[in-house]
Parts: C-alpha cells; sequence; structure tokens
C-alpha cells in the first residue's frame, strides 16, 4: 500500500507533531504534499494541575490519637478525688498510709480480735472495690470510644466533599493536550486519538482561546493521519482506512470553522483528502473523486502517484478516470500557480549572500552566481525531510541547470568532521551541485530561522523571492523555478553572460598550444 510519508514528530511543541522540517533539535518531517509546519501547538500551561487537596480533620494519624485521648482522661474518674494527671498511683498512696497506722495498733489487736482483724477492712477486698470500678468503667468507656468513631465519618464528610468538588472540576485543555501529545510522541496514536476526542467534547472548550482551538482538530487530523500510516505499514487495510477518514473528518472541521487556512494547514489537508479518496475509492467512486478534488484543490500535485498508486484500481476501472486526471492536473497547475504567485507577493525580501568553503575547502560565493535563478537549500544529512528533497534538487539541476537554474546546499552538520560523511552521502545520490559547510553567521542571516530544511529562491537580480520552511515536492519546486526562469533578465545578468567568451577565449588558446 503506497502512502504519502506523515511521520509524527516532537518537533515544536515540546509538545510536537508531524512536522515538515527538522528543528536544531533533529526532529524530522515529511516529504509530500504536507508540507510546511503545523499550526502553532497549544501553550503548555505555566503551573501543573493543582495537588490533590488534602483535608484538615480527617487525617488519621492526628484521628487515633483522640481514641486515647479519651481513656486516659476516663482513669483519672475513676478514682473519685484523685489527680487526673496519675491516678492509679495516687489511689496507692492513699491506701498505703492507711495501712501504715493500722500496722501501729495491731499490739492489742493481736490479743483479742485477730478474727476482728481480717481483713475485711483492710483485705484488699476495698482496693479490689476500688479497682472494680476501674475496671468497670474502662468497660463503660467503651462507649466514649465509639464516639470518637462515630465522630470520624463526621469527619469524612468534609473530605468527601472537597474530594467531590475536586472530582467536579475537569482538568485543563492545555493538561489533556499536553498528555495525549506525549502518547502520540511515544507512538501510542489509538490512544492519543480517544484522548483528544474527549478534548473536543468539552461543553467548555469555546472559552478556549481561538489559536488553541484551531491547533487541537489540526493535531487530531495529524494523529489520525499517523495511525492510518502505521496500520497500513502493517497491512491494516480496513484499520488504516477508517483511520484515514477519521483524519479527514477532524480536517473538515477545522477548514470549516478556521477560515482562511494557513499554507501549512492547506499543503496538509491536500495529504489527507488523497488518502481519504484512496480509503474510499473500493466503497464510493463519486465521493472518492470528490475527495481527490478536494487534494489538488489544496494544492495536491503529484500525478504520477495518482495514476499509480493501486488504491485507486477501482476508480481506473469504473471508467473515465483518464479524462478526470488530466482535468485534475491542468486545474492542478494553474492552483499551483496562483499559490506561488501569492506567496511571492507576500515575501518579504531581505539581503542574503555567502562565502563558505565546499567539500574540499575552496570558496564558493553566492555572487558568484549572478544572473542564475539560485536555490539555496539550507540543510543536513541528520535530517529526514532534508533527505527526501535532494533527489527532486538532482532532477531539477538535471533538467534546467542548461536554462539558467543553480542549486547549492548549505550543509548544517552535527559531527566534529562532516566532510567524509557528506562526500559518502553526496556520492550515493548523484548530488550534482556545489555543497558548502554552513557557518553561524550565514544562518543568522535568514530572518528567524525555523528549521531544517529551509529553501531559499533567488532570482536573477539576487533578491530573495520566496523561502519555503519544510520539505516540498517535486512539482512545487519545479513551479516555482520555471515562474522565475520566466522572467525576463535584468541588466545585472550581463555580466554573467560576459563569462561565456571568456570560457570559449580560454579553450580557443588552449587549442593554439
Amino acid at each position: 500500500m503506497k502512502r504519502l510519508k506523515i511521520t509524527l514528530l516532537a518537533c515544536s511543541i515540546g509538545m510536537a507533531l508531524l512536522l515538515a522540517g527538522c528543528g536544531d533539535g533533529g526532529n524530522s518531517g515529511t516529504d509530500g504534499p504536507a508540507a510546511g509546519g503545523g499550526a502553532t501547538p497549544p501553550t503548555p500551561p505555566t503551573a501543573a494541575e493543582p495537588p490533590a487537596t488534602i483535608p484538615d480533620k480527617p487525617a488519621d494519624p492526628a484521628a487515633q490519637p483522640k481514641k486515647d485521648a479519651p481513656s486516659s482522661k476516663s482513669i483519672p474518674d475513676a478514682t473519685p478525688g484523685g489527680d487526673k494527671s496519675s491516678p492509679v498511683e495516687k489511689g496507692k498512696k492513699k491506701e498505703i498510709p492507711e495501712g501504715a497506722k493500722k500496722p501501729a495498733a495491731k499490739k492489742p489487736a493481736a490479743k483479742k480480735p485477730a478474727a476482728k482483724k481480717p481483713a475485711a477492712k483492710k483485705p484488699a477486698a476495698k482496693k479490689p472495690a476500688a479497682k472494680k470500678p476501674a475496671a468497670k468503667k474502662p468497660a463503660a468507656k467503651k462507649p466514649a470510644d465509639k464516639k470518637p468513631a462515630d465522630k470520624k465519618p463526621a469527619d469524612k464528610k468534609p473530605a468527601d466533599k472537597k474530594s467531590a468538588k475536586k472530582d467536579a472540576t475537569p482538568p485543563t485543555v492545555d493538561s489533556q493536550m499536553r498528555a495525549l501529545l506525549q502518547l502520540a510522541n511515544q507512538g501510542e496514536f489509538a490512544k492519543s486519538l480517544e484522548q483528544i476526542e474527549v478534548v473536543l467534547a468539552r461543553k467548555d472548550l469555546d472559552k478556549v482561546e481561538k489559536q488553541k482551538r484551531r491547533a487541537i482538530p489540526f493535531f487530531a487530523s495529524q494523529i489520525a493521519q499517523a495511525l492510518g500510516r502505521q496500520l497500513a505499514s502493517d497491512d491494516d487495510t480496513a484499520p488504516a482506512h477508517a483511520a484515514y477518514l477519521t483524519s479527514a473528518k477532524h480536517f473538515r472541521h477545522l477548514q470549516e470553522n478556521f477560515k482562511p487556512l494557513f499554507p501549512q494547514e492547506a499543503g496538509f489537508g491536500s495529504t489527507v483528502f488523497y488518502n481519504e479518496a484512496c480509503a474510499l475509492a473500493s466503497k464510493d467512486v463519486k465521493k472518492a473523486r470528490a475527495s481527490l478534488a478536494e487534494a489538488v484543490e489544496l494544492g495536491f500535485n503529484d500525478f504520477k502517484l495518482l495514476k499509480t498508486d493501486k488504491d485507486l484500481d477501482p476508480l481506473r476501472k469504473a471508467g473515465g478516470f483518464d479524462k478526470f486526471v488530466a482535468q485534475q492536473e491542468a486545474a492542478g497547475a494553474k492552483k499551483a500557480d496562483e499559490a506561488i504567485g501569492k506567496e511571492m507577493a507576500n515575501n518579504k525580501t531581505f539581503p542574503f549572500d555567502f562565502t563558505l568553503p565546499d567539500l574540499d575547502g575552496k570558496p564558493v560565493s553566492l555572487s558568484s552566481f549572478q544572473g542564475k535563478v539560485v536555490i539555496v537549500d539550507v540543510w543536513g544529512t541528520w535530517c529526514p525531510p532534508c533527505r527526501a528533497e535532494v533527489p527532486h534538487f538532482v532532477e531539477l539541476q538535471k533538467t534546467y541547470g542548461k536554462q539558467g537554474l543553480q542549486i547549492v546546499g548549505i550543509n548544517y552538520e552535527r559531527s566534529a568532521d562532516p566532510i567524509p560523511g557528506i562526500k559518502s552521502f553526496a556520492k550515493e545520490h548523484g548530488i550534482n551541485y556545489p555543497l558548502v559547510i554552513g557557518n553561524e553567521a550565514t544562518q543568522n542571516k535568514i530572518p528567524e530561522f525555523q528549521a531544517f530544511p529551509t529553501t531559499l529562491f533567488i532570482d536573477r537580480k539576487g533578491e530573495v523571492r520566496l523561502m519555503a520552511v519544510g520539505a516540498r515536492p517535486q512539482s512545487y519546486l519545479e513551479a516555482v523555478v520555471k515562474r522565475l526562469l520566466s522572467e525576463p533578465a535584468p541588466a545585472g545578468a550581463k555580466k554573467a553572460a560576459k563569462k561565456k567568451p571568456a570560457a570559449k577565449k580560454a579553450k580557443a588558446k588552449a587549442k593554439k598550444k
């Protein structure tokens, strides 16, 4: 099952996802119609969710001492007149002195009433009697122990109310988005999609600022698209198609509620609707064609894929498909040219130049290509979308080099000695244009540099006419090149033209020798 590549990222949001470019941290992106970055991700909250409130009353460790407190207080009550601080000892003190006085009168008592002295008065009968009440009262105190037990529920009620209030307070949108995006970054697309559905169902979502509300359905569409690709790679066709349909549903929500679409959103939408057409092809030919038309409307123009994708075989069998494709291709070309024209009109040009060493250490300057249309590819071999664009540039240089196109790659690598790796990559992929080693000063000349790759389109006058952030399809790159090459050469281009005779003279001299 052939699919346009959509890769879920950890790029810009701390939280990131499915972006077209790699940030400085090395995030990967896409190649294909889903070009450009994503919508601005939800701003992470400045503070985490409030911790669970711990009630003051129901703390168990504090409740236990309360049980012992009543029992310690009841012991003094068992000894009438006793000191509450030490009832047992004082009871003994009272009895011991009395016993000490009576032994002093034991002499007369030893003669006659030996039987009267029976411990009737002294007998520990009184002592036990004094002790028995103490024993009974603890028993009576058991109800007192139960009372604290009765108080526990009373203490728990406030806790229940507080916890109920806590449960009644829903988590914030930011915290939910942060959690589900983390799942997505871990490859848990299905779980992440379930959670974002919960966010979209919130009744208070309309209170969230517009920028965040706009990002939510865009992320939902991206996550569903990533899930579809994940399932398709495992040959789970039916679930993959279901995920693509879900992605299209969320994108339509974005499209209908937030107008106009940003260029990055539109580029991604072209892929969404293309994959929706693939999912619908075997079910509803009419709807599938409509989805393809929507894809073209948003900028899809990979008509080679459209003509060869096996998922679209049902449309080909239905008849009239070739005519339909021809119509869409013409409409797409017109649409692309109009879109590029608007981009160029809105582009703010800026001065840009460089003199950087090539892979052999020789200096290469932008000024040496004066009078040509120049594409400057700011990239790195470590960046997946950067690598994906290289074949496009190789093909463009081969096709339009003789007409005045010059492509230059400015490499930003991560190794201490990047030259061997770059040379190996260039040889493997047949790179037919110069590569130079970039520096910080050159990168700083690009206003608000965002990600790799960044492509600068420079006209024959040396002006930056367009800057594209993220990987773009070859059809887009080619459309810009054609537009710039069609413009009349400026007066400054004569200097470049004078170099040709110089080259001929050199050849003539070589022949004479």
